[in-house]
């Protein structure tokens, strides 16, 4: 699994590995690099990782949380909820959002939720549940991490 990127003016391989939470090792892999030079307008691979629930966005110019939901195929409010915002809230370029990798799919949980509704909600054991958080308090605006 990857996203592609393309290389804008004072881009580094460093900063494309840390805003995209891989290693360099990763990413040369990635592009089959033996020589490490970027070039702007250059298209090169990000990969993502089924062992990694989540990916960083870097906000660009004119990006709004619904322009980016859409490109994503996500709700708005989904979207807004995970990076804690508000729909309407204007992004800044340079950014980082995170966005679900394939594959996962997250709940934030609300005032009287149950494990039981969590389950229900995410169609998993709680031990399946349980794999990918590290814990489960149940306590509002948890982030519950699951597989789709």
């Amino acid at each position: 699994m990857y996203n592609e990127y393309i290389i804008k003016e004072n881009d580094t391989l460093s900063k494309i590995a840390r805003d995209n939470n891989i290693s360099l090792e990763e990413l040369a892999t990635a592009n089959e690099w033996e020589d490490l030079q970027l070039e702007v307008g250059q298209k090169i691979i990000i990969p993502t990782s089924d062992n990694r629930p989540f990916s960083y966005y870097i906000v660009q110019t004119d990006d709004t949380l619904y322009s980016v939901a859409d490109a994503y195929g996500m709700d708005v409010n989904d979207l807004a909820a995970l990076n804690k915002r508000k729909p309407d809230q204007a992004l800044f370029a340079n950014e980082r959002l995170l966005i679900p990798n394939e594959g996962y799919n997250f709940y934030i949980t609300k005032e009287q939720d149950t494990i039981k509704n969590i389950l229900k909600q995410a169609k998993q054991s709680y031990e399946a549940l349980e794999k990918l958080n590290e814990t489960i308090y149940v306590l509002p605006e948890q982030l519950i991490i699951y597989k789709d």
